[in-house]
Order: C-alpha cells, then sequence, then structure tokens
C-alpha cells in the first residue's frame, strides 16, 4: 500500500518540477517610453477610436512572419493587452504628445472642438530578417460636421537587431511614424501630410466620399 501511494506522488512531484522549469513568457508593448518635447496646450481634444486589426495578428501572442511566408505563433512573447488596444494606446499618446492636445475617448471633450482619428490596419507583419510592415488607413475629421481627409499609408521600418524585441521595438517606431503623419495633417487642419512628416513613407489621401467609404471599415 504505502508503495502504490509512493507513485502518484511521484508523479506530482515530476510534473510540478516540469512546469516550475518552464520560462514565463515576455510581455510586450507598443507604447514608446521616449517622451516628446512638450507642446503648447491645443484649442481642441482628440478622440482615438478603436483600431480595427487583421485576425491574423490579433492574438494574445506575437505572431512573427518567417522568410517563407509563414506566420507562426511565438507563445512565450505575448502582447501585454489585445494588440488593437495597444495600437490604440499608442496612437493616442503619440498624438497628445506631438500637438498639445487631450485624448478624451473616455472622459468627453467638455465642449472643445474635438479631431476624431479612426485607423484600420491591413498588414502588420513582424519579421526577424526583413523591415517591419504597417500598412494602414486612416481618417480624421473635425467634428461635428467638418468634411473628413482619408489617407492610406504603407511603412516600413527596419529593425536594429534580429530578435523579436528588436522587431517589436521597429514596429513601434512605425506606428509612431503613422501618428507623426496623423498629427501633421490635425495640424494643418485637415490637409495631407507633406514635408518631413512624409518622409520614409508612401501616403496617398483623398476627401471623396466614395473612395472613403471604399476604404475605411465603419464610420
Amino acid at each position: 500500500m504505502p508503495r502504490r501511494c509512493a507513485l502518484p506522488a511521484l508523479a506530482a512531484s515530476l510534473l510540478a518540477a516540469a512546469c516550475s522549469s518552464t520560462p514565463p513568457p515576455a510581455y510586450h508593448t507598443l507604447l514608446d517610453d521616449a517622451s516628446l518635447p512638450a507642446q503648447p496646450p491645443a484649442a481642441y481634444a482628440l478622440e482615438v477610436a478603436p483600431v480595427s486589426i487583421p485576425s491574423q495578428a490579433d492574438q494574445p501572442q506575437v505572431m512573427l512572419r518567417g522568410a517563407d511566408g509563414q506566420i507562426r505563433p511565438l507563445y512565450g512573447e505575448r502582447w501585454s493587452a489585445p494588440l488593437g488596444d495597444e495600437i490604440q494606446s499608442a496612437l493616442g499618446e503619440r498624438l497628445t504628445q506631438r500637438l498639445g492636445a487631450p485624448n478624451v475617448t473616455q472622459i468627453g471633450a467638455g465642449g472643445m472642438p474635438v479631431w476624431r482619428v479612426q485607423v484600420d490596419v491591413q498588414r502588420f507583419d513582424l519579421p526577424l530578417d526583413a523591415p517591419v510592415a504597417l500598412d494602414l488607413t486612416w481618417r480624421i475629421r473635425e467634428l461635428p460636421a467638418q468634411p473628413a481627409l482619408l489617407c492610406a499609408s504603407r511603412l516600413r521600418v527596419a529593425p536594429q537587431g534580429s530578435d523579436v524585441a528588436a522587431a517589436v521595438a521597429a514596429q513601434r517606431r512605425a506606428i509612431g511614424q503613422a501618428a507623426d503623419l496623423i498629427a501633421a495633417s490635425i495640424a494643418a487642419g485637415g490637409a495631407a501630410p507633406t514635408g518631413a512628416a512624409a518622409q520614409d513613407t508612401h501616403t496617398q489621401c483623398s476627401s471623396s466620399p466614395a473612395q472613403e467609404r471604399q476604404g475605411m471599415r465603419g464610420s
């Protein structure tokens, strides 16, 4: 009897040892810890809407694109929040720093004019052997009734390293570049971005309602 009881106890101890040897997952964020120079307070507020992202990228774990084009999950590398929330927060934080305008998505504008920002991500790739890719459609409009500007941007940023952290950092810089494009358009009163803000990107803009309906899902 004591011998039979020892077997389950041994199995339990081996299972506990195996579980304790599995390293905890690493968590990544797209929020940038580098602060930009403070800007004078803007006379308007921002409303950054929830971000739409492709389903193949919208996973708790980091999805890595290999040289063969296949995507595989890295179960030991995870996002600190749902990926759409990560991108929305990163864009909102960068826009607030660039423009000096509060992000009032949750609390309301209190009577201030509001620029609504909507982003639809079509491609979010994290390779280790090539620049990361971020393709997105974005729309800005001053509420309540100003015309909307719709733009499509393609950004490619080379990682400074060959590991997952370097790829995530490159994607973080790509999101920062996208936010800079949006900020430049808002600062220009809804005009398409030009000059330094549009360097190293491919961006096309239109205010055509027909093209807007084709390029942006939802309202």
